[in-house]
């Protein structure tokens, strides 16, 4: 007998297969991960903050920052002397959740 395949969004279109994949694409960083794990958190955070956060060099961070911004992921808005930075698209915090509770991520 042949498999009928399921009707489901992925299965059935091609081109929103692929946006997925690229969204997931922009996320598979360490430290892309962490910024975007951070403001799953808080409403919003400045470079300083999210260096002290994530212990990681400030040009690592600033560098992942500008990658996440030019996707959309994350908007950023000046003031009190600071860059501040929060999520460009809310339903991360949903993405982030799954993965930080799956059973596949120990530690």
């Amino acid at each position: 007998s042949t498999m009928t395949a399921p009707t489901t969004v992925l299965a059935s279109n091609a081109d929103k297969a692929k946006q997925m994949a690229d969204l997931l694409k922009a996320l598979s960083h360490p430290v892309r991960l962490q910024i975007i794990s951070v403001l799953c958190h808080v409403e919003e955070a400045h470079v300083t903050g999210l260096i002290g956060c994530l212990e990681a060099p400030q040009a690592a961070v600033s560098q992942q920052l500008a990658l996440l911004r030019a996707r959309g992921l994350v908007e950023v808005r000046r003031g009190e002397g600071y860059a501040w930075y929060r999520l460009g698209v809310p339903y991360l915090r949903d993405l982030v959740q799954c993965l930080e509770s799956s059973p596949l991520v120990q530690g």
